[in-house]
């Protein structure tokens, strides 16, 4: 999350810093916007799946778990 929020203020401060008209520099900001934005959503729905993974791993060790529990309870 850091490097994408470093890269976005590089990226908009190269923009703003360099001499172009101001439609173009607005086009170019708004591009870039959009294109973090993207990158902010592919980031999240990736954490999503990894978390749905461990709390898939999670249930799954658990279950484990109680069914050898309740076998050494009732050999």
């Amino acid at each position: 999350m850091g490097f994408l929020a470093g890269a976005a203020t590089g990226a908009i401060a190269g923009i703003l810093l360099a001499p172009e008209k101001g439609d173009v520099t607005r086009k170019n900001i708004s591009d870039k916007a959009s294109q973090l934005k993207s990158d902010v959503n592919d980031q999240v729905q990736k954490g999503v799946e990894k978390l749905n993974t461990l709390k898939q791993s999670a249930f799954s060790l658990i279950n484990d778990y109680s069914q050898q529990t309740q076998a050494q309870a009732n050999p």
